[in-house]
């Protein structure tokens, strides 16, 4: 017995539609399970150098900002450009030298500073603020891909699609 042009027609088209539905269903899914996880909280540097005061030589940071530091779990600190620690709060032993040379520098600036995730940040000229996160619970990764490749795949994924169908 044959089945009608019509029927197979809506047959298609059927699994057409549950197939978008399904990746459009996985997409919801994948985007609130990456809302929900994304509440890394880093404290601003901003906020750290405005609530940063330098009085009788040394500095003092706000009793505010210094609570910020302490609810997400963070340390800070301020190196000079001959790569002296000029202050630091909640900053681990560790991490504490005399020094940080220019290589170390280059090196944490790729995101991890001895197994302690950081951001950097040019406040000034000649000094930088480091402020990291105490736990190592965060997964920092760059990724970089060739345009070309990125304009292949998004040429030949239509293709994939109706293939996979």
């Amino acid at each position: 017995m044959r089945k009608s042009p019509e029927r197979r027609l809506q047959f298609i088209l059927w699994v057409l539609v549950f197939a978008i539905a399904i990746l459009f269903v996985d997409f919801i899914i994948c985007m609130a399970v990456m809302y929900k996880s994304s509440d890394i909280n880093y404290t601003d540097a901003s906020e750290i150098m405005e609530g940063l005061s330098y009085n009788s030589g040394e500095y003092i940071l706000s009793d505010e900002e210094s609570t910020q530091l302490q609810k997400n779990n963070e340390f800070a600190f301020l190196l000079d450009s001959t790569g002296n620690i000029t202050w630091s709060k909640n900053m681990p032993d560790s991490l504490k030298k005399s020094k940080y040379t220019l290589q170390d520098v280059a090196k944490f600036t790729r995101y991890y500073l001895d197994d302690y995730p950081v951001r950097t940040y040019i406040v000034s000229e000649d000094r930088l603020l480091i402020v990291g996160k105490l736990n190592a619970d965060i997964w920092k990764y760059t990724l970089e891909y060739d345009a070309n490749n990125v304009l292949t795949f998004l040429e030949i994924t239509p293709v994939l699609f109706i293939f996979l169908i």
